[in-house]
């Protein structure tokens, strides 16, 4: 059950929405100088970091290189909001080797955004990397530039994908209603976070670690991130959601997939194993190896220590499970909620905070424990792999 208390708080956000002063956004690509609309495409999003200063537009530049690398036939579009000028930034995409194909100081409002993405005729994929909040949506330009699943022009994309497409939403609490509800309405398999998410980066021992040095274990650095960011990623974290938008009582610790026909069919499992193979882990290139593939995904799924033996002890229950076909596992450190591929059990309340500007939401799951959405998208994207040379 969901219940929004909205009253004039929406109406203090749409005004602000409206005199807010405008941005800009830039369009760049890898490897090629010229865009071509009906080629397969896979498009990249960096939503405005604010006090994350480029993280998100370094995160979309790893995810290029690491897609053209698995994907060499794809095309990679970066759309990027302009978080410091238009000089410094397209500098900057120009420096980790991107042609710049549009910066011309458009604003990136949800419309614009969605009427730009429709040009494309075969988007093979859409991730966004971006702040995210259950009351408000995806942050494009500002606090007050965001898109929502309520936006009514969001349906024009359907049609847009390419069979095994697929879009993930990396930023915090984007799960709870936007890809739940994005699934159905874009006709592809979309995931989404139940917790906040934070940034981790390769550390020299081959492990990742939430890109802060206390987090690292002793005798351990991080590794350099390169002119790729292929050593730097996105994952929620490992906790139920604290912080200015609400306190949740319940969540999950890893992206969870939707598909849009509300049951898992080979098609949304192909298409989340193309996802899986985009990943930035410690194994490279899973394409030619379903072991390297497993473990890959493992490495996603499985929280982030300082202590190797709980990851380990993550990764050989996994394994277990999947010999002994059971489901119940969770490295979860809260309440999981329950999910099938439609939906998931909980009950929502969001308040709208004229003075503070804000959502803040609370939420709490509806079922006595036993989720097995952990294991249930593990092992379903295990077996997609198999579906992909189809």
């Amino acid at each position: 059950m969901i219940q929004f208390a909205r009253r004039a708080g929406v109406l203090f956000l749409m005004a602000l929405t409206l005199s807010f002063q405008a941005h800009a956004f830039i369009v760049a690509t890898l490897g090629d100088t010229n865009i071509d609309y009906h080629r397969p495409t896979a498009l990249i999003v960096a939503g405005q970091g604010h006090d994350l200063g480029t993280l998100f537009m370094q995160s979309a530049v790893g995810y290029a290189y690491k897609m053209k690398k698995t994907y060499p036939q794809q095309q990679m579009v970066l759309i990027s909001v302009t978080e410091n000028s238009t000089e410094e930034d397209t500098a900057f995409f120009k420096d980790h080797g991107m042609q710049i194909v549009e910066a011309d100081g458009s604003t990136l409002s949800k419309r614009s955004f969605v009427d730009y993405m429709t040009n494309y005729q075969r988007i093979s994929s859409l991730q966004i990397f971006s702040h995210g909040s259950v009351a408000y949506g995806i942050q494009l330009e500002s606090k007050y530039r965001r898109i929502s699943e309520n936006y009514s022009g969001i349906e024009n994309l359907r049609g847009h994908f390419t069979d095994d497409a697929y879009a993930i939403l990396y930023g915090c609490n984007t799960g709870w209603l936007m890809a739940i509800a994005l699934a159905p309405t874009l006709g592809i398999p979309v995931a989404g976070a139940f917790s906040s998410t934070d940034f981790h980066q390769l550390g020299t021992d081959g492990e990742f670690y939430i890109n802060e040095s206390a987090s690292l274990p002793s005798g351990v650095r991080f590794a350099s991130s390169g002119s790729s960011y292929q050593n730097l990623r996105m994952t929620p974290d490992n906790h139920d959601y604290t912080g200015m938008w609400g306190n949740f009582s319940a969540g999950l610790g890893f992206y969870k997939f939707f598909c849009p026909q509300g049951n898992l069919t080979s098609s949304c499992q192909k298409a989340m194993a193309h996802w899986a193979t985009t990943i930035i882990s410690n194994q490279g290139n899973t394409l030619g190896s379903k072991q390297k593939f497993a473990d890959s995904l493992k490495d996603f799924m499985c929280p982030n220590t300082k202590n190797p033996s709980t990851r380990q002890t993550c990764f050989t229950k996994m394994e277990q499970a999947v010999i002994n076909n059971t489901r119940s596992y969770t490295p979860y450190n809260g309440t999981s909620i329950s999910c099938n591929w439609q939906k998931c059990e909980f009950n929502l309340n969001c308040r709208h905070f004229l003075w503070k500007n804000i959502g803040h939401c609370d939420a709490t799951s509806t079922t006595n424990g036993g989720s097995t959405a952990f294991m249930d998208q593990y092992k379903a994207i295990l077996d997609g792999y198999d579906l992909l040379s189809q």
